[in-house]
């Protein structure tokens, strides 16, 4: 019974030791594009995309500025 025991525990501690070390993985993915003049990040608007869910492409682009990058709007009507 106490080999039982440990081996359950070891087991316990495995599965604790994996869930804790493998976080979510993010989709969004920043690129640069317009030769480094803009960024644009492309994802799912919920993460993570589940099989049979309703979700959405999430599209940003914003340009580079002094201090950090401002969003760039009225893109919409180009897609």
């Amino acid at each position: 019974m106490p080999h039982l025991r440990r081996n359950g525990f070891a087991f316990l501690l495995v599965v604790s030791l994996l869930t804790a070390l493998t976080g979510a993985a993010s989709a969004h993915v920043d690129v640069d594009v317009g030769e480094g003049q803009y960024v644009m990040e492309v994802g799912f608007r919920d993460e993570p995309a589940l099989q049979g869910q309703p979700n959405a492409v999430y599209i940003a682009v914003e340009k580079y500025a002094t201090g950090g990058t401002e969003p760039v709007d009225g893109l919409a009507g180009t897609l």
